[in-house]
C-alpha cells in the first residue's frame, strides 16, 4: 500500500490525533496515557468510571485497534518511517470503505464528547481543514475558518499569537511536538482559555507536511485555578494587616487587573454619609481623570447621592448588582445629566459587579467590578461567584478590623481609667496617711496618760476604765485605716512598676514564721494557732518586711473566715528536688468554690457568699502578697474544699549565695 494513499493518510492522521488526545487527557485528567494494549489500558478496576464513560473508552479502543491494523499492513511493506509504537490486532482486516466511514464516525463522536477540536494544516499546500466541531467549541462563526495556513491565528488574542507561531515554528524546525495554552476571542466579545496541542507530521520528500492539531477547553478548569490562586493572595493581604482602610486599597490593586479594569470600594462609617475608599486602575493617569471627575462633579449632598444611587442600593439591600453586558442604551438609563454620560463613555464600561460588604448581617460597604473595552470581556455568572467570595472575605476582614479597633479604644479607655483611679490612690493615700499619723501620735499619748491615772487611782474607778478602752478602739481603728491606706499605696506601686522589693541576705524563713505566729496569737480571738516548723536552716536573699506582711495578710484571713475556736495552721518545709522553701496556712474555715478560686489572687476581688458578708476587706491583701512573692521568683497556690476550709502555699527559692544545711 502505497504510503500517500488516503487510507494510509487518514490512519496515520487519527494515530497522531489519539497520541496527542491521549497526552491531554493524562495532562487534564492525571492519568498516564499510553499505547498499549486495550485490556490494559481501559478493562482495569475503576470503581469511580461511570457507564458513560467505559462507552467511550471502549469506542476509543475500536479506533486504536484500527490503527493496529494499519501498521500491520504498513510494517509490512516497509513504507512507514518513525514508526508508532507495536500495537496488538484486537479486530478482523475490514474493507478500506466500513473502515473508513466506522472509524471517522467513532472519532467525531469521542472528540465532541471530550469538548476537543482538531485542524489540519498541510504545510506544503498552505492550506487547513478543520473539524466539524471546530466552530461550536471555540464560539466562532463559521465563516471565520478560512482555507489558508494564516487563519489559525486570526481568532487567537493578540498576546497569544506571537507565542502559538513560535511554538509551532520550533515544532517545525524540530519536528516534533508543540503545545501551548491560547485565549480564543469569541463572537460575542468574551475570551476563552484552550490548550493548543500538536505534531509535526513530515512524510519523506517530495511529500506534504503537516501540522495536525487539538484544542481543548480548558476554560473552567484556568477559571478555577486563577480563582483560587486569586482567593489564596486575596485572603493573604485581608489577613496581613488590621488596618482595613490600606487593606482595602491593597485588595483593589490585587482585583486590577485580575477581576476589572476599575474597582472602587465604599464604606458605610455612619449612617450618614457612605465613603469612598479607594479607585484603582492600572493606570494612575486614569485613576486621577477619574478623581478629578468626581472633585468637580460632586458639589452637593444630593448630586453625590444620585451617583452613587446603585451603591447605596446594593448597601440598603444587601443584594449584588450584576450587569453582565453594557450597552449605550444602559449608560443612557443609568446618567444623570450629559456631563455624566460622557464620562462613562469615555471610560467605556461592558460589564459591572457591585457586592455588599457583610458580616455578621450587617452591610459595612460595598465593592465595586467594572471591566471595559481594554480588556475586551464581559462578566459571567462564575465572576460573579468568584465576586462573592471576595466579598465575604473582605467584610469579614472589615469587621475584624472594626472589632479590633473598637478592642483598642476599650483597652486604651481602660488604661486611662485605671490611671487616673492609680494616681487617685496615690493621692488620696497620701492625704490620708498625714493626718492619721496625727491622729495615731495623740491616741497613744492620751493612751500613756490615762494608764498612768488609773495606776495612781483607787480601786474602781471606772471612769478611766472606760476612757482606755473608748481610747483602745481609736488606736485599732487607726491601726485598720493605716493598713488599708498601705495597701492602697502598694497598688499604685505595682501599677506604676515602682513596687520594689529590699531584699537582703541570711534571712531566716522559720525565725520570721514564730515572730509573725506569735504576735497573730495575741489577737487570735480564741483560735489556736499551731506552728511546724523545721530543723534545717535555710537563709534566704529576701525581702523580710514584704514576707513578714504576706503571713499576716494569709493567717489574718484564716482567722477571719474560721468559726470561732478553730485551729489554724502554718508550717513550713525544704524541697530540695526543687532546690525552695514551701509555707502554708491552713484552716477550716468555710472553703473557697472552684470559680472563686480562678480569682482569688486578682485585684479587688473578693468571694462573696451569704457566709462571709460581715467580713471587711478591699479584696488587696493576697494581690498584694501574690505579687510579692513573684517579685521573689517564687510561686503561690492554694487547695480549698468548700466547707472544709482552705490551705494557702507559696515557695520561695532558695540561693543568692546560700545553701540548705540540715
Amino acid at each position: 500500500m502505497p504510503f500517500g494513499s488516503n487510507l494510509t493518510d487518514f490512519y496515520l492522521k487519527k494515530y497522531y490525533t489519539i497520541r496527542i488526545i491521549g497526552e491531554l487527557v493524562e495532562m487534564i485528567q492525571g492519568k498516564k496515557y499510553k499505547m498499549n494494549s486495550p485490556q490494559e489500558e481501559f478493562l482495569p478496576s475503576q470503581s469511580t468510571s461511570t457507564r458513560v464513560e467505559v462507552e467511550h473508552a471502549l469506542e476509543l479502543v475500536a479506533l486504536k485497534a484500527r490503527v493496529t491494523e494499519l501498521e500491520r499492513l504498513l510494517n509490512q511493506n516497509g513504507s512507514l518511517k518513525n514508526e508508532p509504537p507495536n500495537l496488538p490486532v484486537m479486530l478482523p482486516q475490514s474493507s478500506d470503505k466500513v473502515l473508513n466511514q466506522k472509524s471517522e464516525e467513532q472519532a467525531r463522536f469521542i472528540l465532541e464528547a471530550a469538548g476537543i477540536s482538531t485542524w489540519e494544516w498541510n504545510i506544503t499546500r498552505n492550506e487547513v481543514k478543520w473539524s466539524d466541531n471546530t466552530a461550536a467549541l471555540l464560539g466562532l462563526p463559521q465563516k471565520a475558518f478560512r482555507g489558508s495556513g494564516d487563519a489559525i491565528l486570526e481568532f487567537i488574542h493578540p498576546l497569544d499569537k506571537p507565542v502559538l507561531a513560535e511554538a509551532i515554528d520550533n515544532a517545525l524546525r524540530e519536528k516534533g511536538y508543540f503545545e501551548v495554552e491560547m485565549r480564543v476571542l469569541r463572537e460575542d466579545g468574551s475570551i476563552r482559555w484552550f490548550i493548543c496541542k500538536g505534531k509535526v507530521l513530515c512524510q519523506g520528500p517530495g511529500q506534504n507536511t503537516l501540522v495536525l492539531g487539538v484544542n481543548y477547553d480548558i476554560h473552567h478548569l484556568k477559571h478555577v485555578t486563577e480563582s483560587l490562586r486569586f482567593l489564596v493572595e486575596a485572603n493573604h493581604t485581608l489577613t496581613a494587616s488590621l488596618d482595613y482602610q490600606q487593606t482595602l486599597k491593597d485588595l483593589a490593586a490585587l482585583a486590577v487587573p485580575n477581576l476589572a479594569d476599575w474597582c472602587m470600594v465604599f464604606i458605610q462609617e455612619n449612617q450618614d454619609e457612605i465613603k469612598q475608599l479607594a479607585v484603582i486602575h492600572s493606570d494612575p493617569v486614569k485613576v486621577e481623570w477619574a478623581l478629578q471627575f468626581q472633585k468637580n462633579y460632586f458639589v452637593d449632598k444630593d448630586t453625590r447621592e444620585k451617583l452613587q444611587k446603585d451603591i447605596i442600593q446594593v448597601m440598603r439591600t444587601g443584594k449584588p448588582q450584576f450587569l453582565p453586558e453594557m450597552t449605550d442604551e444602559t449608560l443612557e438609563e443609568i446618567a444623570i445629566d450629559n456631563k455624566h454620560l460622557q464620562f462613562m463613555q469615555e471610560m467605556g464600561p461592558r460589564s459591572k459587579m457591585a457586592l455588599p460588604l457583610i458580616s455578621r448581617n450587617r452591610t459595612l460597604g460595598v465593592i465595586s467590578f467594572i471591566v471595559t473595552s481594554e480588556s475586551g470581556r464581559n462578566y459571567t455568572p462564575d465572576d460573579l461567584k468568584l465576586a462573592q467570595q471576595l466579598a465575604n472575605l473582605a467584610g469579614q476582614a472589615i469587621d475584624n478590623a472594626w472589632l479590633y479597633r473598637q478592642a483598642q479604644e476599650a483597652i486604651q479607655t481602660q488604661l486611662e481609667l485605671d490611671h487616673h483611679k492609680d494616681n487617685f490612690l496615690s493621692i488620696a493615700s497620701h492625704e490620708l496617711r498625714t493626718p492619721l499619723t496625727t491622729i495615731k501620735g495623740y491616741s497613744q499619748i492620751l493612751h500613756r496618760n490615762l494608764t498612768r491615772q488609773e495606776a495612781s487611782k483607787a480601786p474602781g474607778d471606772s471612769a478611766v476604765n472606760r476612757e482606755l478602752r473608748i481610747l483602745d478602739n481609736i488606736v485599732n481603728q487607726v491601726g485598720r485605716m493605716d493598713s488599708l491606706i498601705s495597701e492602697m499605696l502598694d497598688i499604685s506601686r505595682i501599677q506604676s512598676g515602682q513596687f520594689e522589693l529590699k531584699r537582703t541576705y541570711n534571712v531566716d524563713i522559720n525565725a520570721l514564721i514564730r515572730r509573725v505566729v506569735e504576735q497573730q496569737q495575741d489577737s487570735a480571738n480564741g483560735h489556736p494557732i499551731t506552728l511546724q516548723t523545721n530543723n534545717a536552716k535555710c537563709p534566704g536573699f529576701w525581702d523580710e518586711g514584704r514576707l513578714e506582711q504576706v503571713l499576716n495578710n494569709l493567717i489574718s484571713n484564716a482567722l477571719k473566715y474560721s468559726s470561732a475556736g478553730m485551729p489554724v495552721e502554718v508550717g513550713v518545709k525544704i524541697s530540695p528536688v526543687q532546690n525552695e522553701v514551701i509555707v502554708w496556712v491552713r484552716d477550716e474555715g468555710i472553703g473557697i468554690s472552684p470559680e472563686h478560686q480562678r480569682h482569688i489572687f486578682d485585684r479587688f476581688y473578693r468571694a462573696r457568699t451569704p457566709m462571709n458578708v460581715n467580713v471587711d476587706g478591699l479584696g488587696l491583701g493576697l494581690f498584694i502578697s501574690y505579687e510579692t512573692v513573684t517579685q521573689h521568683r517564687g510561686r503561690m497556690w492554694l487547695e480549698s474544699v468548700p466547707g472544709k476550709g482552705s490551705t494557702f502555699f507559696f515557695a520561695l527559692p532558695l540561693g543568692g549565695g546560700t545553701e540548705v544545711a540540715f
